[in-house]
């Protein structure tokens, strides 16, 4: 006989708190038994990704560096102007949320279900600038801290 697991979600304080409590008696006997665990247990740990997900959503932040490198929101589509001769228009997904920290600010946050498509979005903008190593311009990540390159010294006899 085995105590399948169970996981309580309760609000205290404002504060979302799980409690999860894994019990297995029976599940090591055979090999059988085995496949089936390791089965149930990446069920389970799907179930409890979904729902952090959906409780607390997964986030990534870039920040856009540069004069005159702007970004603009238009519900679903992201409109970017980086000192080329055209503006870029990125579709984002539905699923996604896309949130600016102040008013003139340059740091940006995208919110969704997925850490993987959170992620790829974030890392499909920063190729369309990707930032340069002489000047600290284009597009980073908000964690990102880029090492400026020396430039070209100046040639004395």
């Amino acid at each position: 006989m085995a105590i399948l697991p169970y996981f309580i979600v309760e609000i205290r304080e404002g504060k979302f708190v799980f409690y999860i409590s894994i019990f297995f008696y029976d599940f090591f006997v055979g090999a059988k038994n085995n496949i089936l665990l390791l089965k149930w247990l990446e069920t389970f740990y799907i179930w409890i990704d979904f729902f952090k997900s959906v409780l607390f959503g997964y986030f990534s932040r870039i920040r856009i560096v540069g004069r005159g490198y702007k970004l603009f929101v238009d519900i679903n589509n992201l409109i970017f102007r980086l000192g080329y001769s055209h503006n870029i228009y990125f579709l984002i997904p539905l699923k996604m949320v896309v949130l600016k920290k102040e008013k003139n600010s340059n740091f940006w946050k995208f919110i969704g279900l997925s850490n993987a498509l959170v992620s790829k979005l974030c890392y499909e903008l920063k190729s369309f600038k990707l930032p340069d190593v002489y000047t600290n311009k284009g597009i980073f990540r908000a964690n990102d801290l880029p090492k400026k390159k020396q430039g070209k010294k100046a040639f004395s006899l």
